[in-house]
C-alpha cells in the first residue's frame, strides 16, 4: 500500500474522530473551527447535525482510494 494512501487514511479516520467529538458535544469550539462563521452552534440538534455531516465527509475521504483506485493515485 502507497503511503500516499495511508495519508488518505490517517485524515479520513482524523475527519471521522473530528465529527464524533461535534456529535457528542465533547468539543463545542471544533464546530466553530470547522464552519468559520463567527457564530457559535451550541444546541444539541446543530452539533449533532454537524458532527454527523463530518462523519459522512471522513467516511467518503475513507473509501475514495477505493472507489478510485489505489494504483491511480499520483500525489
Amino acid at each position: 500500500m502507497p503511503i500516499q494512501v495511508i495519508f488518505v487514511l490517517l485524515i479520513g479516520v482524523v475527519f471521522i474522530y473530528f465529527g464524533y467529538l461535534i456529535f457528542t458535544g465533547k468539543a463545542p469550539t471544533l464546530l466553530d473551527f470547522f464552519l468559520k462563521q463567527g457564530v457559535s452552534y451550541s444546541d444539541k440538534l446543530s452539533s449533532r447535525f454537524f458532527g454527523t455531516i463530518i462523519i459522512i465527509i471522513g467516511i467518503i475521504i475513507l473509501v475514495l482510494p477505493y472507489i478510485l483506485g489505489i494504483e491511480n493515485m499520483n500525489i
